[in-house]
């Protein structure tokens, strides 16, 4: 009798087991197909891919470090706050936009790690409790690199948002004068 009930357990635990097996194949094929649906649509070859992965990964992570080293900081500014969201919407429009990452090379490789890291510094140095004239000086000057590069980062999302608009402006063009090439065949006939 127990011999029959341990291969019952058995067989359910193989039949679970390749259930799972299947599922987890079924997945991955699945993400294979969106990255090459990625790829394609995206027009980038394999190591145009691995870049963009890495890149992207890697300001993530910084974004993910800022976010975390402002968290704690009662003083910290709008315009750090700013900086922020504003890697964020860059992020995001890289996501949508891969060819894009070129035109901002210095956001991605300069600006972004050189405001996490002043950020995640300024935060180490406000854990220590040591407080004289050249640890204040060194927290003030530490204060105005992250303002600047603040405000780097913002102007970075401000060209954005001005490509957005003169993209939509032009769109808003080809609208009207498909409108009035509409209405004009409409008065000829």
């Amino acid at each position: 009798m127990y011999f029959y009930i341990l291969i019952l357990s058995l067989i359910v635990v193989l039949i679970v087991i390749s259930f799972e097996l299947v599922k987890h194949s079924r997945f991955k094929a699945d993400q294979l197909m969106a990255v090459r649906a990625f790829q394609e649509s995206n027009d980038l070859n394999n190591r145009d891919l691995k870049i963009f992965k890495e890149t992207m990964k890697e300001a993530k992570a910084q974004i993910l470090l800022a976010e975390k080293s402002v968290g704690a900081d009662k003083k910290k500014g709008a315009s750090i706050d700013a900086a922020i969201e504003a890697s964020k919407e860059i992020f995001k429009y890289l996501m949508d936009e891969p060819k894009s990452i070129v035109l901002y090379g210095d956001f991605l490789y300069r600006s972004l790690p050189a405001f996490s890291s002043a950020l995640e510094r300024k935060q180490l140095i406000q854990k220590t409790q040591i407080e004289n004239g050249e640890i204040g000086q060194t927290k003030e000057a530490l204060n105005d690199i992250i303002i600047e590069l603040s405000e780097t980062i913002i102007a970075e999302y401000s060209k954005y948002i001005k490509e957005e608009l003169e993209e939509a402006t032009i769109d808003n063009i080809v609208v009207k004068q498909g409108e009035r090439k509409g209405t004009n065949e409409k008065e000829k006939r």
